[in-house]
């Protein structure tokens, strides 16, 4: 404890023991303060913690890619979605995970990942396919990440989430067979959902989800159309998305876009939607995910990691300039100072080796802490994910 200020200080002693003439043993010693590292260590313990925290809030699978080893990273949403316990070194990998993939939908996982591996300009991935569950049978799945490179954009790590939409697919197909199961499923359902007219584009009708989650009441909802729940910026993107499913016919479509809540709060939602002969009128039944939360827990990662760049980079260098001082006042006394005895003259080279030593691992710090090179699009930026999904009705 400081004798002034009353905090805590941590200290380092390197030390070596010596003789004395008379045979007595004696220990000469340097002490270090390494308080500011120790707290950097605890703000990095602090982190992880949060990070644990994060994947044990999300009911997605969260996932962690090293490509450099091939080790995966799951989070406890993994077990609890499909009931494996990956907790082996070998059920750790890629290849032990793409053993679990559905045999028809394999190769194209496969050719998803490649291709964003060999686009440099890649930042996100998305791929849908069914996943092998502990009792065998098939989840839907759908599966996003965004992409880590470094700095030759060489992919070395991918973190992302599985999505098990099992529930939502079989859902949609049931609400285009039945109107009866349509209405039950419609109003029950905890995920907000409308149908809208696809000729004028006003809401038809929405479940008591959508409006606690948008802040609209249902007459509010029923006087709008669905534009008004999108950015203006963003409605060249929702134009471009109804005029191709009306060009291609397609029944359903899923993509990422933005919402606006009454309150004016902006939420990020993964859409799918069904098309529905809803009372004689050409509609479309739509479920919208918020994924706001989702994106923010990747991002968390992201910062996560670029502190811990700053930390090594910070502490190596803080630590080394004391260090270079000490070597250059046991180097000068080693030189310069005659009246020194033999004996001193080597305890202190045995020093300066010892403060050699600590300045290569610190300069090793240094440099693994330059190689850190993240060059990923933020989360919040959804302008890939946008592009991704209407490009998709090009």
């Amino acid at each position: 404890t400081h004798p002034i200020t009353n905090t805590i200080k941590w200290q380092k002693g390197i030390g070596m023991p010596l003789k004395n003439a008379d045979g007595s043993i004696i220990a000469d010693a340097i002490v270090l303060d390494i308080t500011e590292q120790k707290e950097k260590e605890n703000a990095i313990q602090e982190m992880n913690h949060r990070y644990e925290l994060v994947t044990k809030a999300s009911f997605d699978a969260i996932w962690d890619w090293d490509l450099t080893t091939n080790q995966i990273f799951w989070g406890e949403g993994f077990e609890q979605l499909f009931g494996h316990h990956f907790n082996s070194n070998n059920q750790k990998t890629y290849t032990h995970w793409l053993s679990h993939v559905h045999p028809n939908d394999v190769k194209h996982v496969q050719s998803s990942i490649q291709a964003v591996i060999e686009n440099i300009n890649a930042t996100t991935w998305h791929c849908e396919y069914r996943f092998k569950k502990i009792d065998g049978t098939y989840a839907e799945v759908v599966d996003k990440g965004i992409v880590i490179r470094n700095e030759e954009n060489k992919v070395i790590r991918m973190v992302g989430a599985m999505q098990d939409v099992t529930t939502l697919s079989t859902a949609l197909q049931r609400l285009a067979k039945s109107e009866k199961r349509y209405s039950n499923l419609f109003h029950l359902s905890p995920i907000p959902v409308w149908v809208y007219d696809v000729d004028t584009l006003r809401f038809l009708e929405v479940n008591e989800a959508a409006q606690h989650h948008y802040g609209y009441s249902k007459e509010e909802f029923l006087n709008l159309r669905i534009t008004d729940i999108r950015p203006e910026e963003d409605l060249h993107m929702l134009q471009h998305a109804i005029e191709s499913n009306h060009k291609r016919k397609r029944h359903y479509y899923h993509g990422v876009f933005r919402h606006i809540k009454k309150d004016g709060t902006i939420i990020y939602v993964d859409l799918q939607s069904q098309a529905l002969d809803y009372e004689a009128v050409n509609a479309r039944v739509v479920l919208a995910i918020d994924i706001t939360d989702r994106l923010a827990y990747i991002d968390a990662i992201e910062k996560q990691n670029a502190k811990l760049k700053d930390i090594a980079w910070i502490q190596s260098h803080i630590v080394r300039a004391p260090l270079a001082r000490l070597m250059a006042l046991v180097n000068y006394l080693s030189e310069f100072d005659a009246s020194i005895s033999e004996e001193n003259r080597q305890m202190l080279q045995h020093v300066f080796q010892s403060a050699q030593e600590f300045d290569s691992i610190i300069k090793d710090i240094a440099v693994k802490a330059e190689q850190i090179q993240l060059q990923v699009t933020p989360s919040n930026n959804y302008t890939s994910e946008l592009t991704q999904a209407t490009s998709e009705l090009e």
